[in-house]
């Protein structure tokens, strides 16, 4: 998950977006988890952990990868 994960932010990154003439670069930041069915979590609680750790990316200095 993690590599995918680094693999869009990197890839975001260094799309350069034409804004009225000019060039912006756009950054992203990435949580996410892992888990399987038979570990008896919910799908709710995998998705709020997942959010937890965006936010725990978005906190480490943005555009980055949080996966845990």
């Amino acid at each position: 998950v993690r590599k995918y994960a680094e693999a869009i932010r990197l890839f975001v990154a260094e799309q350069p977006v034409n804004y009225y003439g000019g060039s912006l670069h756009i950054t992203i930041s990435i949580g996410g988890t892992l888990g399987s069915p038979q570990s008896g979590e919910s799908v709710t609680e995998a998705l709020k952990r997942a959010d937890n750790n965006l936010y725990k990316a978005k906190e480490d200095g943005r555009n980055r990868v949080f996966v845990k």
